[in-house]
């Protein structure tokens, strides 16, 4: 059943750009919210087995007051967007749920806020037109039209698709000033929540989790494309006691591009470049300095387990050409080194194809 739904005139579409930035901000709030939950449920010390019978304890608590607590919400959403509610029922109703939604991550339940945000949302656009015909009846818009803007702008700002949200409004108004209306609405949603946030729920979840991803896009290739699948083995190793005499004698100039410098217990004591170690202004003192002298990024080194993204960081912060790979912090022995140039065109190389992978070739 299409629904049918009023035209919006500037002031409208004033009103509901300004109720798009009040659902990002709802959306960080719940975002930010979700690991405080989990961390109560931690602090409390009950057994993981047990957490989900006490999370579920306290949502039917919760829908003693409102049965719509309960579930994503999907019946609850098609019983309010045509009845009549008034604003204080409304204000607990979104308090409830979202209160329910978070307690049920918090306590482990398998999931996420994909329809339960439609359902807030739309109840926090309902909530939005009752307070504006109250306070300024002037620019008052169609409580639908609102719902439908708050409910596809919280989606956007917890789970993403600007575009997948306003052909959902579309599909249901067949309305295509509307969903333009909402499609603008989604749009600074989402450009803000990124601005302020940086993140989709999901994406927010799997930084908690320690993953470093930024988007869809590099959740596979990233976490595979590490230090140790594009590190180089075959670094040249020299005592830091050597002489730069005994070290040109070794390594040709040309044969290697940098050589690691390593302690009597063989770990990692810098690195020194090639073209550096035949400098001119060194001749005359070679066989008395030791090479040590000559070795930089003695604090820096890139770990196997690092991604590559990491690891460009760490070049760019140390205005290195190339690093050396140390097994661990606590374990400082060399076992390879990786160059910037070929970090980075690694990188671009799978960002190429997971962009292929998504577009087609």
């Amino acid at each position: 059943e299409l629904l049918r739904v009023s035209a919006v005139g500037v002031e409208q579409y004033l009103a509901l750009i300004a109720l798009a930035l009040i659902t990002g901000a709802v959306g960080i709030a719940v975002m930010r919210s979700s690991p405080v939950f989990e961390k109560i449920f931690t602090r409390t010390g009950m057994p993981v087995w047990i957490r989900p019978a006490v999370g579920g304890l306290l949502v039917g608590c919760l829908a003693i007051v409102t049965p719509q607590v309960l579930a994503a919400g999907h019946g609850a959403m098609l019983l309010d967007l045509h009845r009549e509610m008034a604003i204080g029922v409304i204000a607990v109703v979104i308090a409830l749920k979202m209160t329910a939604c978070m307690i049920s991550l918090g306590s482990g339940f398998r999931g996420g806020l994909f329809f339960a945000s439609l359902f807030v949302g739309s109840l926090i656009g309902k909530f939005y037109a009752a307070v504006l015909l109250l306070w300024l009846p002037t620019i008052a818009v169609d409580p639908q039209v609102s719902m439908l803007t708050g409910m596809a702008t919280l989606g956007v700002a917890i789970v993403g698709g600007p575009l997948t949200m306003a052909f959902l409004v579309l599909e249901m108004t067949r309305n295509v000033d509307v969903t333009a209306v909402v499609l603008a609405a989604c749009i600074v949603t989402s450009i803000g929540v990124r601005f302020l946030f940086g993140h989709s729920f999901s994406t927010w979840r799997l930084h908690l989790s320690g993953e470093t991803i930024r988007s869809a896009n590099d959740v596979g290739w990233l976490r595979n494309l590490t230090v140790e699948r594009t590190m180089r083995t075959d670094i040249g190793q020299v005592p830091s006691t050597a002489t730069i005499a005994a070290c040109r004698a070794q390594f040709a100039l040309g044969s290697c591009r940098a050589i690691v410098v390593v302690n009597k217990a063989d770990e990692y004591c810098g690195v020194v470049m090639l073209p550096e170690l035949f400098s001119g202004d060194l001749d005359s003192i070679a066989d008395e300095i030791q090479v040590v002298e000559l070795a930089k990024y003695i604090d820096v080194a890139l770990r196997p387990e690092m991604n590559i993204k990491t690891a460009m960081k760490i070049f760019d912060d140390a205005e290195a050409e190339l690093l050396a790979v140390i097994q661990s912090e606590d374990n400082r022995k060399v076992i390879g080194f990786l160059s910037e140039s070929f970090a980075r065109r690694r990188y671009v190389e799978e960002l190429d194809k997971a962009t292929r992978g998504v577009l087609g070739s």
